[in-house]
């Protein structure tokens, strides 16, 4: 039967060989574990999707505990897509340690998107201990750089807590000189955010701003490290992105919509957090499983059609238009609400938005920065020409 399912979070395991404190995972089983008949009842299904190009996200736990499973699954969901008249695509996070040349091997041949969780330098790493206890820092760094040496780029995905958001500035200048080029850098929502917390990361983004900004000037026109997280706003400043409607999906990730995930033991949830959300309060999200399906799921229908109601969400906010915080699944875990943001949340965005806001007044205009923005130098003419011409259009009208 046909759906609407386009992108398919599986849970290979969810063991894992770090420890790290803020993980939204940590009450995982290490006993959990996803088996291959139900990964091949899983991509049967998701062969079914309306869609002409499906995409599977390999989640954990640590997915690199078992690279035989991944290596068997990776190849008979390209088969079975291929059978079917599709394009699939597969990404997998990882905390960069176990990136042997077994596992990049596997991640060339099927052209793999790896996301490299890791905090920082070794001080900050060290707050993500191995299950042993022992610091992680020496084998993600090793990993990273295989990374780089068979790939030339890696993407990066650091998260601040209230514990090392002092050295964010640090960290950031850390990847920098490893050869790092684009880094995904997001507060950890679901943590407890103190007033002090907060302005400590409006400082840490402050100085982040400021380096950037000479960052974008002194290395042009070989591009610094790309902020993902700070693109958005960026974009929205420079005039580049259009502005977030109220009527909008207040999540980009497709969740309730076109996105779903799949547990180790059958059970579908909206995404991959859900799944231990929905377990920490006692309150399992229940879309079906591999026997019952999901189409028949009264949730995932109520899911879909609260995705519209724009009025129940913060629309009036002044930072709305520029705002990215979009996670129903955080929500749910700080408020126990789909709609409603944690207050420290928003004031982690404002501070943001601040920061973006300080480096767009800095550079709107420098060549270097459009370029930055993904902006051409022919389309930065073409804007700056508009511009003078609705000047001297408001001109005119004055003086006639």
């Amino acid at each position: 039967m046909s759906h609407c399912i386009r992108h398919l979070d599986l849970f290979v395991t969810e063991a894992c060989n770090l420890a790290c404190p803020y993980c939204f995972a940590r009450d995982r089983s290490d006993a959990a574990r996803m088996t291959l008949e139900r990964a091949r009842k899983a991509i049967h299904w998701l062969a079914g999707s309306r869609h002409s190009h499906v995409h599977v996200t390999f989640w954990g736990g640590e997915p690199l505990l078992r690279l035989p499973w991944l290596k068997q699954v990776a190849q008979e969901l390209q088969d079975r897509m291929r059978d079917a008249g599709k394009t699939v695509s597969m990404s997998l996070p990882t905390n960069a340690t176990l990136l042997a040349p077994d596992a990049l091997d596997w991640i060339e041949r099927f052209k793999v998107k790896v996301f490299l969780s890791i905090d920082g330098d070794e001080r900050t790493q060290a707050q993500r201990p191995l299950a042993s206890g022992k610091n992680s820092h020496e084998l993600a760094t090793a990993g990273l750089q295989a990374m780089l040496h068979r790939f030339g780029t890696v993407t990066v995905r650091m998260t601040v807590t209230p514990a090392n958001v002092e050295d964010l500035p640090e960290n950031i200048a850390y990847f920098a000189r490893q050869g790092v080029r684009r880094l995904m850098v997001y507060p950890a929502y679901d943590q407890d955010w103190s007033v002090q917390d907060i302005e400590a990361w409006g400082e840490a983004e402050k100085q982040v701003a400021h380096r950037l900004a000479s960052w974008i000037v002194r290395m042009s026109p070989r591009l610094p490290i790309r902020l993902d997280a700070w693109m958005g706003p960026l974009r929205w400043m420079a005039g580049l992105r259009e502005s977030r409607r109220p009527t909008d999906p207040i999540s980009p990730c497709g969740v309730g919509e076109s996105l779903v995930a799949l547990h180790a033991d059958g059970r579908y949830s909206p995404c991959h957090r859900f799944t231990f959300y929905g377990r920490s309060k006692g309150e399992p999200w229940d879309l079906g499983d591999d026997d019952r399906g999901i189409l028949a799921c009264d949730d995932f229908r109520t899911l879909t059609l609260e995705r519209q109601r724009g009025q129940v969400r913060c629309v009036h906010c002044e930072s709305f238009a520029a705002c990215t915080m979009g996670c129903v699944a955080i929500n749910y875990a700080t408020t126990g609400s789909l709609y409603q943001v944690p207050a420290w949340a928003c004031a982690l965005q404002k501070k943001r938005i601040q920061a973006c806001q300080f480096l767009h007044e800095s550079l709107d205009g420098h060549p270097a920065y459009a370029a930055y923005l993904g902006q051409t130098a022919t389309a930065l003419l073409q804007t700056r020409a508009q511009e003078m011409g609705n000047r001297a259009a408001k001109l005119w009208a004055t003086l006639s």
